[in-house]
């Protein structure tokens, strides 16, 4: 019989965004999965903590907590973890949700194979305007997830299941790090443990006319990951981090993508540039020659 025992603690960080927040909450409380608590940390300037318990309701499983130290994703999150109680956690965007049946799959995939493993993920797809419109996020992999499965892009979502445990001795999110976080948490753990990823599409990523999941701060994220990993990764991962970082700001030109493919001696840095140019090109390539 599966242990479903085990309490699995949901982290959301807000800003108090009204409708997005309770259609994330409400996700999460249809699960099927019986120990489960929502943690939600009002990261808004001013205390935002009665206005969400009058949107969100009384349901005993949600837990409303304000943090009121630096505010920030990675920040938030950790202040979430630490009132957390569940063994095991994970992060929840509030303007994503879950599809039904999420929790017990991971769990029930953890209880049989979680202990050889960092963290439990599972695929993902993006939808706009109330599913109006569906798209898978292409290139996932599936099965044991290793370092060099994200070492050059990260294609895992924000909600692994992981010991709470085992985040706690990564020191949770990076908090000097603007963007990117996730994928610096997911480069440390697995340095630890592969992970596992389920076949199974039920991350559900919000796409909306202003925010397509890039942030404005994220090209200052590749610089960053760029200093903190170059030593360990090389010149050539230096240079394709920096000719994403560039593309995002908006300065990467031609002659600059020559020359960063150039001084690391690889074509990724070019990559990255024909990729955002010509996209469905290089993906005819890499389907049918690559």
């Amino acid at each position: 019989m599966e242990n479903f025992k085990i309490t699995v603690s949901i982290i959301i960080p807000t800003c108090y965004s009204r409708n997005s927040v309770q259609n994330s909450v409400a996700s999460v409380l249809n699960q099927n999965y019986p120990n489960l608590e929502v943690i939600v940390v009002d990261d808004n300037n001013t205390d935002c903590r009665n206005n969400l318990r009058q949107l969100l309701g009384n349901d005993r499983r949600i837990k409303i907590v304000r943090n009121s130290k630096k505010h920030g994703a990675s920040q938030a999150r950790n202040f979430g973890v630490n009132v957390a109680s569940g063994e095991l956690i994970t992060f929840l965007d509030d303007d994503d949700c879950f599809m039904p049946g999420r929790l017990k799959s991971m769990v029930e995939v953890f209880n049989t194979v979680g202990n050889d493993y960092s963290f439990i993920s599972s695929g993902r797809f993006t939808e706009t305007g109330d599913f109006s419109g569906i798209e898978l996020v292409c290139d996932q992999k599936f099965g044991r997830i290793s370092m060099n499965d994200v070492i050059f892009s990260n294609n895992i979502d924000i909600g692994v299941l992981i010991k709470r445990d085992f985040f706690v001795e990564l020191k949770g999110f990076d908090e000097n790090l603007n963007s990117l976080e996730d994928w610096d948490l997911f480069i440390r753990a697995l340095k630890i443990k592969d992970a596992y990823k389920i076949k199974r599409f039920d991350y559900v990523a919000s796409k909306t006319d202003s925010d397509y999941r890039v942030s404005a701060r994220e090209h200052k994220g590749y610089f960053d990951i760029a200093k903190k990993y170059g030593s360990q990764f090389g010149k050539k991962w230096i240079c394709t981090m920096n000719a994403k970082g560039l593309l995002l700001s908006g300065r990467l030109s031609l002659g600059v993508v020559l020359l960063l493919s150039f001084k690391s001696c690889s074509i990724r840095p070019l990559n990255v540039y024909l990729s955002a140019k010509y996209p469905r090109t290089i993906r005819t390539l890499k389907k049918y020659i690559l």
